[in-house]
């Protein structure tokens, strides 16, 4: 079996939450809970910046179809961090 990707453990990081319902994403979810979840199911050591870039070049392609996903928007919060709410075809 080939090593899986950053893309393909953040594809399903994001599967697993959607179907969870929840549908937002903050970027600091991205620096902590993403490199918890590669660590611990993937055995991918990564630091927290090489997420957030990977995270930022698969918002930018159409990878996030086969997920479902159609929609990436950014939430305005009362906070500084960027949070995005991710939008499906169901």
């Amino acid at each position: 079996m080939k090593k899986p990707t950053l893309n393909h453990i953040i594809k399903e990081w994001l599967s697993n939450r959607l179907n969870n319902g929840i549908d937002t994403v903050a970027s600091h979810e991205i620096e902590t809970t993403l490199v918890k979840y590669g660590k611990e199911y993937w055995g991918k050591y990564h630091s927290p910046s090489t997420w957030s870039r990977a995270w930022r070049n698969i918002r930018a392609g159409n990878e996030l179809n086969e997920i479902d996903v159609t929609k990436i928007e950014i939430v305005t919060t009362k906070s500084a961090e960027t949070t995005w709410r991710i939008k499906t075809g169901t």
